[in-house]
């Protein structure tokens, strides 16, 4: 038995144990798995989130941004990302939107009904990323190019 693995050995040793009670000992696995994929899950949703919005043809998007509050603070935060994603990224500011999305933040497209690759892409990769977004029409704002994100205080 000394040539045996430390795992193995720690195995057989803790058998009687275990056959004893193997309701604890099924629970314990669970329970260490559960543990297991929750790390590994919130390990990689940050790294798959950006694959998403990864881009490998030549997209470009404009940030607008309200001036005030700490709205720059997050357009530099969505800047970093996509550029890291490769995204060519434009900024813009405006003092009084038109309108706010609710959240603050939207994806904005020319026609709603015929959503680009590009702004589901986007959509999509935000949403995987746990951010709170609306898509909105881009009329009565400045068109910078033909998808951009709206950052604004929330609507109230």
């Amino acid at each position: 038995m000394g040539s045996q693995p430390k795992l193995v050995q720690d195995l057989v040793n803790g058998w009687p144990m275990i056959k004893a009670n193997p309701a604890t000992f099924i629970a314990i696995v669970v329970a260490i798995a559960f543990v297991e994929w929750v790390i590994l899950h919130f390990w990689y949703r940050g790294r798959l989130s950006r694959e998403r919005a990864r881009v490998y043809e030549h997209h470009e998007l404009t940030i607008v941004v309200e001036t005030g509050s700490d709205c720059r603070t997050y357009a530099a935060g969505f800047e970093a990302t996509l550029k890291e994603a490769g995204w060519d990224v434009h900024n813009w500011t405006i003092e009084n939107p038109p309108r706010r999305p609710t959240t603050g933040i939207a994806v904005q497209v020319p026609d709603l009904n015929n959503i680009s690759k590009e702004a589901e892409l986007l959509r999509t990769a935000l949403v995987a990323a746990y951010v709170d977004i609306e898509l909105m029409h881009m009329e009565d704002f400045p068109v910078r190019t033909s998808i951009q994100l709206l950052i604004t205080a929330s609507a109230s």
